[in-house]
């Protein structure tokens, strides 16, 4: 199965990115490592102004784009949409997330009416606090203990339908699953609108624009594929010393 990842990276300052520049290429990193875990080609996008940065990128070659930095999100996956999407599945994802895949049957559930969308988790400790809403704690089976993210724990529990290995996400209930990334079918993805966005463009291109025409689907089991969301730790870092 061929499986491509369209990857928007905001490697200089960019508005539409919460992540410190320092650490944007180490969480990019690991996100490309995480894919190619599981075989998925990586295809990242940047800006002709963040050239400079991105060919700091060792593992993968980035492909340039002529575009103001907040329209990168929109122009990348359009871009994928006229010039790639030829595989058996397109992964759109932000640029800070460790992918997890239990097994990889779940690549069979997305068709040409429904994308899949991983839990998303944010972790909490010593290397990762964040806040966390009543009922969202989740301790992996590894025992590191998680936020579930944007209030998407009340979907485990309640308000879903479930169907054996996964879960459809009501329409009222969509922004909850909201993760950052998601898995479509190429004919899927081919018929998203994509358009460009000020305000939160990279939440369009990895979720929002997907939702506005077929039903989102999650795992029953959190474990079973879920992102790692390693921006929130930045906010939660101690300040670093300064050499006078």
């Amino acid at each position: 199965m061929r499986i491509d990842a369209v990857i928007p990276f905001f490697a200089g300052t960019s508005a539409a990115t919460h992540s410190s520049e320092d650490t944007r290429l180490d969480y990019l990193q690991q996100t490309l490592d995480s894919l190619a875990a599981y075989d998925i080609t990586s295809h990242v996008f940047v800006t002709k102004r963040d050239r400079g940065l991105a060919d700091l990128i060792l593992s993968v070659q980035p492909m340039v784009l002529d575009i103001q930095p907040e329209w990168l999100p929109w122009a990348a996956c359009t871009y994928w949409q006229k010039e790639g999407a030829r595989g058996d599945l397109v992964y759109v994802t932000e640029a800070d997330q460790v992918l997890w895949v239990a097994d990889t049957d779940v690549f069979s559930i997305p068709n040409d009416s429904r994308y899949l969308a991983p839990w998303r988790l944010d972790l909490v400790g010593p290397n990762g606090e964040c806040e966390m809403p009543e009922g969202a704690k989740y301790v992996t089976r590894t025992g590191r203990q998680y936020s579930i993210s944007n209030g998407a724990h009340r979907l485990v529990a309640h308000d879903v339908d479930k169907l054996g290995p996964y879960t459809v996400i009501p329409q009222h209930a969509q922004q909850q699953a909201f993760s950052g990334a998601y898995f479509a079918t190429p004919e899927f993805f081919s018929r998203i609108k994509f358009r460009k966005r000020r305000v939160l463009p990279v939440e369009h291109a990895t979720g929002f624009d997907a939702k506005a025409i077929g039903l989102c689907v999650k795992t029953s089991d959190v474990e079973r594929l879920w992102v790692d969301h390693l921006s929130p730790r930045d906010r939660h870092q101690p300040p670093k010393e300064v050499n006078e």
